[in-house]
């Protein structure tokens, strides 16, 4: 996703002003599973906008802008191992990139923000 994300960016740059500002957004949204009572890494979250509690994840989204246009970037599930419902599976192989974003799951959000944008400069975005 992050590269033909990337791809895209130094397209609509071509397009647009020298003098526009262009930003990364971030995004923490609520991604709710209610009825799911066996999914990995399951959790249950406060959402407060409303004051519920919810089972799911948190979902953080990364995007680039330039004010008109807007063009994800990265994703990311998060999890908690405080109020965890179900944990990790076992015997997942700890060299796959599958094992790592679920090690990233458990990390805080500024720390998971850190590491998105060090994706990002790397793309060469």
């Amino acid at each position: 996703m992050l590269s033909l994300s990337a791809n895209t960016v130094q397209r609509v740059e071509k397009l647009t002003s020298d003098r526009r500002e262009t930003v990364f957004i971030f995004d923490d949204s609520m991604f709710e599973r209610n009825r799911s009572k066996a999914v990995e890494m399951l959790a249950r979250f406060k959402d407060h906008a409303t004051g519920a509690f919810y089972k799911g994840y948190r979902m953080l989204t990364m995007g680039w802008s330039d004010g008109h246009s807007f063009i994800p970037m990265d994703f990311a599930l998060l999890s908690s191992k405080k109020s965890g419902i179900n944990g990790i599976m076992e015997g997942i192989d700890k060299r796959t990139i599958g094992y790592k974003r679920r090690q990233e799951a458990f990390l805080s959000a500024p720390h998971v923000i850190a590491t998105m944008l060090d994706r990002a400069f790397e793309a060469g975005v």
